[in-house]
């Protein structure tokens, strides 16, 4: 997919709500594809740490016999940080501000058409 269109995506997903401050698609291996992160946040780090935690959700959820995953979320003093698959192949991370609506960011983002 085009760097175009990828920005695009989340670009549009961003501004669908003012609660998401950034977002990351990157790859199950943990590798950025596209990013709309500060540039003071390492990208390579966020990138791998959020498909560590997609991998360690699916692992927990498969040990614990609780069906397939559909999203993690970190919740911190600052605000969250929501994970989700998106498509078989990538991951979008999202950083959301405390009051932000989570359920309704994770139906946007689970609205977005993951062909990559």
């Amino acid at each position: 997919m085009h760097p175009e269109t990828l920005s695009k995506i989340l670009t549009d997903l961003n501004g669908t709500n003012a609660g998401i401050e950034a977002s990351a698609l990157v790859t199950m291996t943990g590798l950025p594809i596209y990013t709309t992160l500060s540039q003071d946040i390492d990208e390579d780090s966020v990138s791998a740490l959020s498909a560590a935690v997609i991998s360690l959700g699916k692992r927990s959820l498969e040990e614990l016999l609780c069906g397939n995953l559909e999203q993690v979320v970190i919740t911190g003093k600052e605000g969250h940080v929501l994970i989700t698959q998106a498509g078989n192949k990538t991951v979008l991370a999202m950083q959301v501000r405390l009051d932000a609506p989570i359920d309704q960011i994770l139906q946007d983002a689970r609205n977005i058409p993951y062909e990559f």
